[in-house]
C-alpha cells in the first residue's frame, strides 16, 4: 500500500452513541485518490463502544482497532501516534465528526506538497437541535505561510483545539512531541508546543470539522 495521505486517530471512551457516525464520515471525505489510514483507540470503555467499533471494522475491513486501559485521551492518542504511517495526522474527537460535502481539495494539494509542519483548517459548531455556526476565535489569513510557526501566535490568535490542525508526522517524530498524559484540556499544552518549534504553518479555507455541542463533554 502506498503510504497514506493522512492518518486520522480516534480516540474513543464510552462514545457508543456518536462513534459510528465519527468513523463513517472519516471514511467518506474525499482524497483524491489518496490512501488514508484510519485509527481508533478504545480507551477501556464500560459501554459498547469497541462493539461499534468492531462492526464499524467490518464495514472498513482497514480500520486498525486498538484496545487499551482507561487512561484518557492524552494516551489514547500517543498510542495511535505510534502506529500511525500517514504524511499528515489529523486528531479527530469521537464525537465530532467530518463534513463529507466539504471541497477538500485545497487541504490535498497542500498536503501532497508536504512543505508545511502545521495546516489549520475551518471547523463549525452544531447543537443537539441543529443550530450551526463557525467555531473559532478568529478569521485567519488563508495561505499565508508563516514562519516559524510560532509568528502566527502573536495576537494571542492561536485556537487551542487539536483538531483544528492537521500536522506533517514527521516534524512530530522529529521533535519527540507527544501528549501530556492524564492532563485535562491537554490540546492547549500540545498545540503551543508544535506551533513554537514548527517550521511553518499556513490555514487552509476548508469547513471540514464539524464539532458536536453535547452535555458530558470536557
Amino acid at each position: 500500500m502506498r503510504q497514506p495521505l493522512i492518518t486520522f486517530i480516534i480516540p474513543a471512551y464510552n462514545a457508543a452513541p456518536y462513534i459510528r457516525a465519527c468513523v463513517e464520515s472519516v471514511f467518506g471525505i474525499e482524497l483524491y485518490g489518496h490512501e488514508r489510514e484510519v485509527i481508533a483507540i478504545d480507551d477501556g470503555s464500560t459501554d459498547n463502544t469497541f462493539e461499534v467499533l468492531s462492526q464499524c471494522k467490518s464495514d472498513h475491513p482497514e480500520l486498525l482497532l486498538i484496545s487499551q486501559g482507561n487512561q484518557g485521551p492524552s494516551v489514547a492518542r500517543n498510542a495511535g501516534m505510534e502506529k500511525a504511517c500517514g504524511k499528515y495526522i489529523f486528531f479527530v474527537d469521537a464525537d465530532d465528526r467530518l463534513d463529507c460535502c466539504c471541497d477538500t481539495k485545497e487541504l490535498v494539494s497542500a498536503l501532497e506538497d508536504g512543505v508545511i509542519d502545521i495546516i489549520g483548517i475551518n471547523s463549525r459548531q452544531t447543537n443537539l437541535a441543529g443550530r450551526t455556526a463557525p467555531y473559532r476565535r478568529y478569521v485567519p489569513q488563508y495561505n499565508k505561510v508563516y514562519a516559524p510557526a510560532r509568528t502566527f501566535m502573536h495576537g494571542r490568535n492561536l485556537f487551542p483545539c487539536v483538531w483544528a490542525y492537521l500536522f506533517r508526522r514527521e516534524f512530530l517524530t522529529g521533535r519527540q512531541l507527544r501528549f501530556m498524559p492524564f492532563a485535562l484540556h491537554e490540546d492547549d499544552d500540545f498545540t503551543v508546543r508544535t506551533f513554537a518549534l514548527a517550521r511553518n504553518f499556513m490555514a487552509i479555507d476548508a469547513d471540514l470539522y464539524v464539532r458536536i455541542q453535547r452535555k458530558g463533554s470536557i
